[in-house]
């Protein structure tokens, strides 16, 4: 009688196991932007945005609505050759949300701070740490933006694109 229940969660292991239950996923096709002298990835996938910028200088971006053999189709611009890919753009989550931060800190703190010398009546409204602090956060902000976007060369860098398809082996 005790062993029922734990008998009970190997039955329904085995059967899972054994796909009696169909599988929810299903294979994407994925396009990798892959550094060609270390194991570094990212890896973009159907439904995602990407941001690339073409050999003619064009900057495209838009969401991935399908990755083939040899070209990707991207939302507002449309087929791109992957041949023609010369850079693709990847935000920084770490410098992006830093910026953020940073950016949303100053003002708010350039605020509350005169609004707050304003209702107790002291004098000066506005001193002079408080615009050094404000400014100082904005800036602080405002020089982490370059940072917040990382840039893979892909004509003649180390970084390469390669297009995995789930029947197919790596291109």
């Amino acid at each position: 009688m005790r062993y029922f229940p734990i008998i009970g969660c190997i039955i329904t292991f085995l059967i899972m196991a054994t796909g009696f239950f169909p599988i929810m996923s299903e294979a994407q096709d994925m396009l990798l932007v892959q550094r060609s002298d270390l194991a570094k990835r990212f890896i973009y996938r159907e439904g995602e945005m990407i941001r690339l910028m073409v050999i003619d200088g064009t900057r495209v971006s838009g969401e991935i609505k399908g990755i083939g053999d040899s070209t990707m189709h991207i939302s507002d611009y449309g087929e791109v050759p992957y041949s023609r890919i010369s850079m693709v753009c990847r935000r920084s989550r770490g410098f992006s949300l830093l910026s953020e931060v940073f950016l949303k800190a100053g003002i708010p703190y350039f605020l509350i701070s005169t609004l707050n010398r304003g209702i107790n009546n002291d004098q000066p409204v506005v001193p002079e740490e408080t615009i050094w602090i404000s400014s100082g956060l904005t800036v602080t902000g405002l020089l982490f933006c370059p940072l917040s976007v990382r840039k893979f060369r892909v004509e003649g860098g180390r970084w390469k694109l390669v297009t995995l398809l789930p029947d197919d082996e790596i291109r």
